[in-house]
């Protein structure tokens, strides 16, 4: 060969070589099939565990022929020889031996999935997070959770506390698995159970002699007294709406955050406190209604939860409770 053939050569040879670095590597074949699945590690393992075909497919239920085709696809799929045939049986290869410690990870961590499910269908046990209302937190709460702690000290349960609205948007969404709110909007994805009602009404600090005797007392006592709301209930505006209709207005209107602030104020004589009755009666000798024929708006208490929300032993337990708890609440004078 000349020079000239003998670089032409060299530069074929390198031109090829860096097409074949260049060209795209073939991807590995998958190790797992549409044969390496549960009933096919089911069958290995028995064969590994009695160390003969005949036996296993016996045990297992099935012809042989049946059994060793199984094998041989799996085999196939994963690209390794698992048994060594002799006259007394089969014996794992080292490849075997791997996927048999596999296998037994596999099927342990089934039967532990299989156990929690078990649990969370048959035992008061799981995670919940309840939604609650902002304004019924310092009634409610203290009576439901005594109960649910006790009846069942194995469930995880967490608070949202917020307004009505919020609540209802997350459990919607999933975050939240029970809502208790004031009067909810209808949603075909909820199941809404109502536990009980309450009413918004006008209250003064009890025993102070400020109750009126008379309904226009009760104006003239709202018309030169600051009335004390929470600002961002609609319950309080559409209250104050409807004095307004009577020609009673307050000498001024004191907005708070929210009615535990409202309850507050009332107690140190600020003026006429705008709340719902039960909030006002939960310290029973503290405040009481200015009037008992003012305007007043009743409200609609439901506990909200998903149409599709497991039917587990853990929620319905909570869903018991809540119910009758809402039952043992005190009377308030509300149909």
């Amino acid at each position: 060969m000349d020079d000239t053939s003998l670089r032409t050569h060299q530069l074929g040879s390198s031109l090829l070589a860096e097409r074949r670095a260049s060209a795209p590597k073939a991807l590995p074949r998958p190790l797992a099939g549409s044969c390496m699945d549960v009933a096919s590690l089911r069958y290995f393992r028995q064969i590994a565990r009695v160390g003969s075909m005949t036996a296993a497919a016996r045990e297992l239920g099935m012809t042989q022929p049946s059994l060793s085709s199984s094998m041989r696809k799996l085999e196939e799929d994963l690209g390794a020889t698992l048994f060594l045939r002799h006259r007394g049986g089969v014996t794992p290869t080292e490849a075997g031996a791997e996927l048999l410690r596999h296998a037994d990870d596999i099927f342990a961590a089934l039967e532990r999935a299989a156990q929690a499910i078990h649990g969370l269908e048959r035992e008061l046990i799981g995670s919940f997070l309840l939604g609650c209302n902002e304004s019924l937190g310092a009634y409610f709460l203290p009576r439901l959770f005594p109960d649910l702690l006790r009846g069942a000290p194995k469930l995880d349960i967490s608070l949202r506390n917020t307004n009505s609205s919020a609540i209802l948007a997350e459990v919607l969404d999933r975050q939240v698995h029970f809502g208790l709110v004031v009067n909810p909007t209808p949603h075909p994805d909820l199941v809404m159970v109502p536990i009980f009602r309450d009413a918004v009404d006008f209250f003064v600090p009890a025993g102070q002699g400020l109750a009126a005797s008379s309904l226009e007392q009760a104006h003239d006592r709202i018309r030169t007294s600051p009335l004390i709301v929470a600002g961002r209930v609609p319950q309080c505006g559409r209250l104050v709406g409807k004095l307004a209709e009577r020609t009673v207005v307050p000498m001024r209107t004191l907005s708070c955050g929210d009615f535990e602030l409202v309850a507050s104020l009332t107690l140190a004589e600020i003026g006429v406190g705008v709340l719902p009755r039960r909030i006002a009666m939960h310290n029973r000798t503290s405040l009481e209604r200015l009037h008992p024929d003012l305007p007043n708006f009743v409200d609609d208490i439901f506990m909200v939860y998903r149409a599709d929300l497991p039917k587990t032993r853990a929620a319905n337990f909570i869903k018991d409770t809540v119910i009758r708890c809402a039952r043992e609440l005190p009377d308030v004078g509300v149909g």
